[in-house]
Formats: structure tokens, C-alpha cells, sequence
């Protein structure tokens, strides 16, 4: 079996396993929801944050990368919206839906583990070079076109001015988190910021990390081990009440 099919099963597998954990009531339906709004509130945010801050595009051509993925995007955006339209009879507002779902990859949530594990690193950064800008531009122009159909309405009725569309527009982006994650990981690489080695000061040279009991913390504290004021008192308002 070949590794991509292994990955595909095992995301789809994970998909059918939440699905029947809720359909025999282990876990409630509302997990789904908060599970949704963490991935793309926070997991995904942080995920585009560190890996355009930290990757490596030396020796990539970005223009030709985008063009093998939006030329072809494009194409398939405006057929499907024709087609929603003069087949289908549908509104404009459907077009916009139905180019945008035939078109939209979802080359977050499955397309960067599904190339990290088949291509690594360097596979992932051909899909990262799209997706930092692929986001910003299909948020642009998804919320911007179907703003504004709503606005043609609402200002055809008199109940919205275009200044206020406008604006809207602008605080739905600029709240975005997504969006924030990648403007911040741009951010951070424009900066010219890197992650090195540790550089510890001479009085933290020969600190040691280690796991221990509570007791043997404690312990620590009465035999003097532990001197540091500030961590014996934050230990005493912790561990005493009343």
C-alpha cells in the first residue's frame, strides 16, 4: 500500500472515528464545534506562524510555484461560477460559492501532514509558498465578493451604506486568525529573527532539569536544598489555604 494512501486513510480514519464517537454519545456533539474553533482560532495560526517563520526558501522560484497552482485555480473558479449561473440558473452570489468550493483545496488541514509525510520538509515548503499567500488572497476575494453582493442588496434597499461594507470588510480581515498567523510569520522573517543555540549566563550554566515527587520538593525546602525565597513563598501560597 502505497504511503500517501496510508496517510489519506488514516486522516479520513480519524474523521470516522470522531463521527462515531458522537454517534454512540462518548463524546457530545458540541466537541466537534470547540475542537473546530481551536484548530483554526489557535492550531492552525501557530502552525503557519512557526513554518514562515522558520523555513527555508532558498533555491525556490515562488512565481513559477504560484502560477502551476492559481492559473489552473482560476480557470476552474470562473467555469464552475458560469456554469452555477446559465446551466443551473442560479444567482450570482451561488456562483461565488460554487467556484469558490470547486476550486478551494483544503491544503491546510490535510495538504500540509499529507506532504510532510510524504515529501518532508522540503516537500512541505512548495505547499507553504502557496499557502501564504493563498490565504490571504482567497479570504480577499471570497469575503470581498460575497460582501459585496450583499452590500449591492443592501444598498439597493437603503439599508447599508458603502463606507459601511467596506468597513466590515476590513475588521473581518484584520480579526482573521489565519490571517494574523501568516502576516505575523512574515512579520517575524522580515525581521530577520532566528531561533539558536541556548546562550546561558554564567549563574545558569550548571542548572539541571529533573522530575520529582512533591515530597521530595518539600523535602528539598526543609533540608535547605531549596533556598530561593520566591520559590518557597509562591510553594507556600500554593500548596496552603486559609
Amino acid at each position: 500500500m502505497s504511503e500517501t494512501l496510508i496517510i489519506v486513510i488514516s486522516i479520513f480514519g480519524l474523521i470516522g472515528l470522531g463521527y462515531a464517537t458522537t454517534r454512540v454519545e462518548l463524546l457530545s456533539a458540541g466537541v466537534g464545534d470547540k475542537l473546530t474553533e481551536f484548530v483554526f482560532t489557535l492550531a492552525i495560526p501557530l502552525l503557519l506562524f512557526d513554518t514562515l517563520a522558520t523555513a527555508d526558501f532558498h533555491g525556490l522560484s515562488p512565481w513559477r510555484i504560484w502560477a502551476a497552482y492559481f492559473i489552473p485555480f482560476a480557470i476552474v473558479w470562473i467555469l464552475s461560477h458560469v456554469m452555477i449561473m446559465r446551466v443551473f440558473g442560479r444567482d450570482s452570489r451561488a456562483g461565488i460559492v460554487a467556484g469558490g468550493s470547486a476550486a478551494y483545496s483544503n491544503g491546510v488541514l490535510i495538504g500540509i501532514p499529507l506532504m510532510q509525510a510524504a515529501l518532508g520538509d522540503r516537500g512541505t515548503l512548495f505547499l507553504i509558498v502557496i499557502v501564504a499567500v493563498h490565504l490571504p488572497i482567497m479570504m480577499l476575494v471570497s469575503v470581498f465578493l460575497n460582501e459585496w453582493m450583499t452590500a449591492t442588496g443592501e444598498m439597493a434597499n437603503g439599508t447599508a451604506s458603502r463606507r459601511a461594507v467596506f468597513r466590515r470588510l476590513a475588521i473581518s480581515l484584520a480579526t482573521h486568525p489565519i490571517l494574523i498567523g501568516v502576516f505575523l510569520g512574515l512579520l517575524w522573517r522580515a525581521t530577520g529573527l532566528e531561533t539558536g543555540e541556548q546562550a546561558l549566563e554564567a549563574t545558569e550554566a550548571d542548572l539541571l532539569v529533573e522530575r520529582f515527587t512533591v515530597a521530595d520538593f518539600e523535602a528539598m525546602i526543609s533540608d535547605g536544598q531549596i533556598r530561593d525565597a520566591a520559590t518557597v513563598a509562591a510553594w507556600h501560597l500554593a500548596t496552603r489555604t486559609g
